[in-house]
């Protein structure tokens, strides 16, 4: 008898030494399909310097642990860029249903306290090196000095290319 090859339709089940509720019966697996992750898109996670994986949703920010998504902050309308290196702020785009752009805002990942860097509308952001580097909804991309302590820019943003999609 030849061994049977994953079918592409094939429901993830998760035994219960790993957490799950797949039951084995008389040499069949069985229960219900679980939910690994609902919806995380790269694009909606970011590593933090200590290696623990953030994501942001429609509903709040919070951790991937094991194989759940664990909610810290019931605030919504967040795209998450970056944590930043002091692992406590978050960089994120102020986003409405339907939009993809909006104010570049930082969140404290303690107390959920914002502060708004720009309000120009942004599609992507990142800290490095004391910079800013952003595309506007426009496809400027644009860098500008950074203090992260003070959590402000230092001078106004300037365009190094502009046509640029993300």
């Amino acid at each position: 008898m030849a061994l049977a090859e994953p079918q592409p339709d094939a429901q993830l089940r998760i035994l219960p030494a790993c957490g799950g509720r797949t039951r084995d019966e008389e040499g069949f697996i069985t229960g219900a399909p679980e939910l690994v992750v609902s919806s995380l898109l790269s694009s909606d996670a970011t590593f933090a310097p200590d290696g623990t994986l953030w994501y942001s949703s429609d509903a709040d920010l919070g951790t991937v642990e094991d194989d759940s998504l664990v909610p810290r902050l019931h605030k919504g309308g967040y795209h998450l860029m970056q944590i930043l290196d002091n692992g406590r702020s978050a960089l994120t785009v102020r986003t409405r249903t339907g939009t993809a752009a909006g104010p570049l805002v930082l969140v404290d990942l303690k107390t959920g306290a914002e502060t708004q860097i720009l309000s120009t509308p942004v599609t992507e952001a990142k800290v490095a090196q004391g910079l800013l580097v952003l595309v506007t909804n426009g496809g400027a991309m644009q860098a500008v000095r950074f203090d992260l302590r003070r959590r402000q820019l230092i001078g106004s943003p300037v365009t190094v290319a502009s046509n640029v999609s993300v």
